[in-house]
């Protein structure tokens, strides 16, 4: 994993995607790709540094399902 980190912190700021003192907001669903970039930023943004946020968007498509997603995220925001 800590290769992993160092190697998105190279290229984010190889091409100065951020600024220090900037405001990352990521959105997380609740999936396993969303969970890792979340965690990932979350690590990284200290050393930028930058501050970081969640947004996580309940359509209500798909009933009870979407309701323990939401829950999930924040409870993982907590």
């Amino acid at each position: 994993m800590k290769r992993m980190i160092k190697r998105i912190l190279e290229y984010m700021e190889q091409y100065e995607m951020v600024k220090p003192g900037d405001r990352v907001i990521a959105a997380v669903s609740g999936g396993a790709d969303s969970v890792c970039l979340l965690s990932a930023l979350g690590q990284i943004a200290p050393e930028l540094p930058v501050s970081l946020s969640v947004l996580h968007v309940n359509h209500g498509l798909r009933g009870p399902e979407a309701d323990r997603d939401e829950e999930f995220v924040r409870e993982l925001c907590e």
